[in-house]
């Protein structure tokens, strides 16, 4: 039991911190007492305390609809984590640590203020789902391109102007959004993509073959 006493001590912190009762925090344990999800929503709080680093087992963290301007580095200890939701807050930057999760699988960042991204996000190997739509962003990095295990890539609704070639090396994609942008023309490469499914773009959604996804809006 001193694992779990461990984890909702670091609880009690956290509501502290963030203004919360304990009550609205959604916890789930395994079998061995360890704290692997929790869930977060409509707190005021702009910064998520460090002590959530301490956290060091859980799998799914869930952070949405709230506030929230700054995630601390210590999110990097959570080297456990496969599900990861920071959608609808007000982050317009990342902490470098958040690239180095070795076992990240989905990601969720739509409806923020993120501008760019760095070329660290090549790192998420494990990668699967990625949600960037409704942000501000204006270029993506050629790194994205690694991502090898990319299942989903949703970009609708940003600035994007261009995408890049590399993303015709996503060899596992299956759904790409990109709907909600300026762009004038998809990269060459895409018709290289094996699994591809799923387009949207402005002119709706695209199903048939890579010669039909290559049509201009």
């Amino acid at each position: 039991m001193g694992e779990k006493s461990h984890d909702q001590e670091t609880i009690t912190v956290l509501a502290h911190k963030l203004g919360l009762s304990k009550r609205v925090m959604r916890c789930k344990y395994d079998e061995h007492y360890h704290l692997i999800e929790l869930k977060l929503s409509s707190f005021e709080r702009p910064v998520l305390p460090a002590e959530i680093g301490r956290l060091n087992h859980l799998r799914s963290l869930h952070l949405r609809c709230s506030k929230l301007r700054q995630v601390p580095e210590e999110i990097g200890q959570l080297i456990h984590l496969e599900r990861l939701h920071l959608d609808q807050n007000h982050l317009a930057v990342l902490p470098s640590s958040l690239w180095q999760l070795p076992n990240l699988r989905y990601l969720h960042l739509d409806h923020n203020f993120l501008t760019d991204l760095p070329p660290e996000i090549g790192r998420l190997r494990n990668l699967r789902s990625l949600e960037l739509s409704a942000n501000g962003l204006r270029h993506l990095p050629r790194e994205l391109g690694q991502l090898r295990s990319l299942r989903n890539l949703f970009l609708s609704h940003n600035r994007l102007t261009t995408l890049p070639e590399e993303l015709g090396q996503l060899s596992s994609l299956l759904i790409l959004a990109v709907d909600g942008n300026p762009l004038t023309r998809l990269p060459e490469s895409m018709r290289q993509l094996p699994r591809l499914q799923t387009l949207t773009r402005e002119d709706g959604l695209a199903p048939d073959g890579k010669d039909h996804l290559m049509k201009q809006s």
